[in-house]
């Protein structure tokens, strides 16, 4: 189990590098994120499963990044 979810974090931060977050959304979803949202989604899930716990973010923070409209979240803030 271990090894199988390290390489789904590892293909999910590939897609999110290559640009391919779409890729990683179910198909049979009936209501598709936005882009925007996706992205921002899976980066802040990134950020919360970063090998230094001291850098995860508090779960206040994860709250504030989903909610915000402004904040821009760049793929290069999570550790690749």
């Amino acid at each position: 189990m271990c090894c199988l979810l390290v390489h789904l974090l590892e293909w999910i931060k590939l897609m999110v590098s290559s640009r391919r977050a779409e890729e990683v959304v179910d198909p049979a979803m009936e209501a598709k994120p936005t882009k925007r949202q996706l992205r921002r989604a899976l980066v802040v899930a990134l950020k919360c499963v970063d090998p230094k716990a001291d850098k995860r973010p508090t779960m206040g923070s994860v709250v504030r990044m989903l909610e915000a409209d402004d904040v821009a979240l760049s793929s290069r803030q999570v550790c690749f």
